[in-house]
């Protein structure tokens, strides 16, 4: 457990610095006439933070909760605001969220936080001129984990208790549909990728150190009731929400995004499935639309996004 807490320590104070050299070129990566506020979405003061971003005033906006990446135990919605501002300017009210980051908080604590996210959503309908019967979910790496699990609890109505959600609009919240971005969905094919820290990562978050389990055993062992729960691809079914998926050749977990992708299609889920190649394909590439695999992701999402409005 001391090799984990020295790689919790080296992982966030690398994104730490990261981020604060970053700080000029998000602002500059902004779309223009994007409004950006930052807003608490959990109880009275609650640490749980997002960005709300939305172009104009007046107009009923379709509202989506972005999830951000960093392996479950680092990250902030701040790195995400540019990505989520190309959202914004096609009409969407977008809520970045910051949700309780392991190993300190472990699964579903972050499932529980985007569902509060979406409370504040319904919440503020009135207020923000919300079209809530339009409800997307998106995210990129553990984000979009945590977003498609998230999306498997409104099709799967057990685990709001298993999860311990307090959600008073169950009834009513139908996903419209999920942008996926370069996720984990399912841990056995993340287990001794070149991925960095990917299985510190899965400790973290589920809380279960799998090292001295014989490799053999290993499947047997996600695969236990309580346990297959902690990802989204067998809670797939035919109820589940559309989705757009990306992954790249280059990416060490992009296994994971053809094997959710197969889950879907099996389930007779409507899905689209973009595996880039190149110099660019690399994790979490759609997030970056300066070079042409992230353009046409961004295109594609858009084209993904403006034909679910439009769908019955």
């Amino acid at each position: 457990m001391e090799k984990d807490k020295i790689s919790l320590y080296h992982v966030r104070t690398r994104e730490k610095t990261v981020s604060l050299l970053l700080r000029p070129v998000l602002a500059a990566l902004m779309s223009k006439g994007v409004t950006v506020n930052k807003v608490f979405y959990g109880e009275p003061k609650s640490k749980l933070s997002a960005a709300e971003l939305y172009a104009g005033k007046n107009a009923k906006k379709p509202v989506l909760i972005y999830v951000h990446g960093g392996g479950w135990v680092k990250g902030s919605h701040a790195m995400r605001n540019p990505y989520c501002s190309r959202i914004a300017e096609i009409g969407f009210y977008v809520l970045n969220i910051n949700y309780e980051l392991a190993p300190e908080a472990k699964h579903p604590v972050q499932i529980r936080n985007i569902f509060r996210a979406l409370s504040y959503a319904f919440q503020k309908k009135d207020e923000y001129n919300l079209d809530t019967e339009n409800v997307f979910l998106a995210g990129d790496s553990s984000g979009a984990h945590l977003a498609a699990l998230a999306a498997a609890v409104t099709v799967n109505p057990r685990l709001y208790d298993e999860f311990g959600i307090d959600f008073d609009g169950k009834e009513e919240l139908k996903i419209k549909g999920l942008v996926l971005i370069s996720g984990i969905f399912e841990f056995l094919s993340c287990i001794g990728t070149s991925f960095p820290y990917a299985d510190f990562y899965l400790r973290s978050y589920t809380g279960h150190d799998t090292r001295n389990i014989e490799s053999e055993k290993i499947a047997e062992f996600w695969e236990r009731p309580g346990i297959r729960e902690t990802v989204p691809a067998p809670l797939v079914n035919p109820e589940y929400p559309p989705c757009i998926v990306f992954t790249g050749e280059g990416d060490p977990l992009h296994p994971s995004s053809e094997v959710f992708y197969r889950k879907l299609r099996e389930n007779g889920v409507e899905a689209r499935y973009f595996s880039a190649e190149g110099k660019y394909a690399v994790h979490g590439f759609p997030l970056y639309d300066k070079n042409k695999n992230g353009q046409k992701a961004m295109s594609m999402v858009k084209e993904f996004l403006t034909e679910r409005l439009n769908a019955e």
